[in-house]
């Protein structure tokens, strides 16, 4: 892609992450036990209708990056929740961004939900399988991921089992592009969290 084309992206990635915010500014007042926060994959997630029990608010965004949800946290967080899933990353690496600085992101993140809900318990899942092109990366960044947990006393989900096929790419049977997740998808990951949610 070319400078020009890029930018074109950049800026509408950023005017969609703006807009997004702004409707979780308004609704900052509400309350959910449960709060997912990511990207395009988790913003994908019908989490309230996998979880009918439970109040969950999706916080994910399109495209988002590690910076994004570090600039958007303070509305992210929505009353007193007992648990947040944090599943970012796998944009950080199609942008090309270093795996030390997606970490030193992540653990500001982490730093920033304790802040706004000290007694939630802080979920990072790992980054997903995609194609073989970005397999090695994304081992090594979920690697980082697995000493992150260990040194700031989180919780680590691992969601390669029930995603990934024997080559390290997402499963073809749950996808249509390598990186987003269709309902069969969403099923096998649904039954890795309710260990952790029911």
């Amino acid at each position: 892609m070319s400078f020009i084309g890029n930018l074109i992206v950049k800026r509408f990635i950023q005017r969609a992450h703006d807009m997004r915010v702004s409707q979780f500014t308004e609704l900052a007042s509400g309350s959910a036990d449960i709060v997912f926060i990511g990207d395009s994959i988790t913003a994908g997630g019908l989490w309230q209708e996998w979880f009918p029990d439970v109040a969950v608010a999706n916080r994910g965004i399109d495209g988002d990056l590690t910076a994004g949800v570090l600039t958007r946290l303070s509305s992210a967080i929505v009353g007193t929740p007992s648990k947040v899933f944090l599943l970012i990353g796998t944009n950080d690496l199609s942008w090309k961004i270093s795996p030390d600085d997606i970490v030193a992101r992540v653990t500001q993140i982490v730093d920033g939900i304790r802040t706004a809900a000290p007694g939630a318990e802080i979920v990072l899942q790992s980054v997903l399988p995609r194609n073989a092109k970005f397999r090695d990366r994304i081992k090594n960044l979920n690697e980082r991921y697995q000493q992150l947990v260990r040194d700031q006393n989180i919780t680590y989900l691992d969601l390669w089992p029930v995603l990934s096929g024997a080559d390290g790419s997402l499963k073809p049977e749950f996808t249509l592009d390598s990186l987003h997740l269709n309902g069969a998808a969403y099923r096998a990951w649904v039954s890795v969290l309710r260990n952790h949610i029911e």
